[in-house]
């Protein structure tokens, strides 16, 4: 019997999940959003402007943005990372600005369960700069270093080193918030703007069980 002939399984050990969807968050909401004031992070040309507002999502006007959001973000930790939990709340919520020539470099999102980010702009068919997910690699990684056949590389997802994805408006991306990601060099004559967020579970983290609790209103 050939390999061909052969029944062979592959199985994605531990796969990361990406989610991501289209949400109309309506005129009013993007007008809220894209008005909101913008400050400098001390380096912009590596991670470009924030909003002052780091909690964005908590305005009045933006909820049924933050409502879709947290369901979405709730189911994706109940059915895809089945996760125990009841609910989630937002720790922080800002805009995100890349002026010309600005780009922000690889990180993660510590301090939080589930990360996203959500792509408002104003005007339609724009093309806004592309998001990379970059492959986490456990302990360290691998240490041998061997060269691919760019060819196969596309058809094979096992040997990707990053994920790029090109966004468009409305486009909404949820992650885990440990997975490192980075944003490619604005190289239009307009402001990118994007709105970021993080979540974690309501009332507490962790296990009795695992004597790993972290309940945040018994901290004081």
């Amino acid at each position: 019997m050939t390999l061909n002939q052969q029944i062979v399984e592959v199985i994605p050990l531990f796969a990361v999940p990406l989610v991501q969807m289209k949400f109309d968050c309506g005129d009013q909401i993007r007008k809220v959003l894209n008005d909101t004031k913008t400050v400098d992070t001390g380096a912009p040309q590596m991670y470009g402007l924030r909003s002052s507002n780091t909690n964005v999502l908590n305005l009045p006007q933006c909820k049924p943005l933050a409502d879709f959001i947290k369901m979405q973000a709730l189911n994706m930790c109940k059915n895809i990372l089945a996760y125990d939990i009841e609910n989630l709340q937002y720790t922080m919520s800002w805009i995100s600005v890349k002026q010309p020539n600005q780009y922000h470099t690889p990180h993660t999102h510590p301090n939080s369960v589930i990360s996203g980010v959500y792509y408002f702009y104003e005007e339609e068919n724009v093309p806004l700069d592309g998001i990379y997910f970059e492959k986490t690699n456990g302990l360290g990684g691998n240490t041998i270093s061997i060269p691919l056949k760019d060819e196969k590389v596309k058809d094979c997802p096992m040997s990707w080193s990053y994920y790029k994805v090109n966004p468009t408006r409305d486009l909404l991306l949820l992650f885990p918030s440990y997975l490192p990601h980075r944003v490619d060099t604005n190289v239009s004559k307009i402001d990118r703007k994007s709105l970021a967020f993080n979540l974690i579970p309501t009332k507490m983290l962790g296990s009795v069980d695992e004597l790993t609790v972290l309940k945040y209103s018994e901290l004081k």
